[in-house]
């Protein structure tokens, strides 16, 4: 890569991991529902759930950046509330950032027993701890450069030893289903930690996220008959300086092996950095979907890629790759689906 390129990408990362430290964001929100809205635990197609979505970003890079999200949640009947539990774990550069959180959620509307309503809310809370420290094997300093690049030389300058921070994060968000029409808004960082790797400074607090979504399926779900199911989303996410507005729709085969999608997404708060993202999930198991099968248990898979098409573009960056799971199961003895069939909105339908 040429000192241009190096200079042009390297920008780039520093924005992303010196910005007050935004979210990242995944392509895949679907194979990670918790993380978009920990109101979403407790929400799968069956009564437990375990989510992964993994994220290469900016494939040209020697070290790209990489995020890992994980999620496993569980519904309980009983008192109609749910529990969940995230870990996150980001690389970007030199900084890794670690976290783990505990979700409880509670679930009120058409749950059921009530099939004459026809809206279902869902509340929760999210708490737990983050880790944030600094690789001093990746840290770069001036007298290691020059006109042509990387000199092969060590540094000269003295490493820092107390690079590390600890710190209590709290979150909550709601999820509002109304036959086929889905909002949802979250609210991130609520106590606005000090993630900052040194200090006390109050530009090294983490910045609130709030994120909104609407999504609407075009048909008269659970009663699907179309061949195609269209599923438009919105997502908006602002976090300090960052403003970012993610649109599409997946094109869903109900009663095929295949989910598609197509995404364009516009960081227009914090650089004017627009993408186009692409992806496919696959349908795997006798109970590929919610629509056929006792649906006693199913998997999804899924693979996206995602391009740049200015800031600095996907000709520089070689563009983003994510690989998700999702994994859902009854674990009830009988063995079968807590969703009635003859009501509307036992669970959401998320996004499948």
């Amino acid at each position: 890569m040429s000192l241009r390129k190096l200079l042009i990408v390297g920008s780039m990362i520093i924005i992303t991991i010196s910005s007050r430290a935004q979210d990242p964001l995944f392509t895949q929100f679907y194979h990670s529902p918790v993380y978009l809205n920990p109101a979403f635990t407790g929400c799968g197609k069956n009564d437990f759930r375990a989510c992964f979505t993994g994220r290469m970003q900016w494939l040209n890079l020697p070290d790209p950046l990489q995020y890992y999200t994980a999620s496993v949640d569980k519904y309980f009947a009983d008192p109609k509330a749910s529990l969940g539990f995230v870990a996150n774990h980001f690389n970007e550069g030199y900084i890794k950032t670690t976290q783990l959180y505990l979700i409880a959620a509670k679930n009120f509307g058409d749950d059921g027993d009530n099939c004459d309503r026809r809206w279902f809310v869902n509340f929760a809370f999210q708490g737990g701890l983050g880790w944030r420290n600094a690789d001093r094997s990746k840290l770069l300093f001036p007298d290691q450069l020059d006109p042509n690049g990387l000199n092969g030389q060590a540094s000269q300058f003295e490493l820092f030893q107390y690079a590390k921070r600890a710190y209590l994060d709290l979150s909550a968000g709601m999820v509002f289903t109304y036959g086929n029409v889905m909002f949802g808004a979250a609210a991130y960082h609520m106590n606005n930690p000090v993630n900052g790797l040194f200090g006390t400074n109050p530009d090294d607090k983490l910045t609130r996220r709030y994120t909104f979504h609407l999504s609407f399926i075009n048909d008269n779900y659970p009663n699907v008959d179309k061949e195609i199911l269209l599923k438009p989303t919105i997502i908006f996410n602002t976090q300090g300086v960052s403003k970012s507005l993610v649109v599409g729709s997946f094109l869903d085969f109900p009663y095929g092996p295949l989910e598609a999608g197509i995404w364009y997404r516009n960081n227009f708060g914090l650089v004017e950095n627009h993408t186009i993202g692409i992806t496919v999930t696959f349908k795997l198991g006798k109970d590929k979907n919610y629509y056929n099968g006792d649906a006693s248990g199913r998997f999804n898979t899924g693979v996206s890629y995602e391009g740049e098409i200015t800031r600095p573009g996907v000709r520089y960056t070689k563009g983003s790759s994510e690989l998700g799971m999702l994994f859902e199961k009854n674990l009830e003895s009988d063995g079968t689906c807590p969703k009635p069939y003859g009501c509307a909105t036992r669970f959401p339908w998320v996004f499948f």
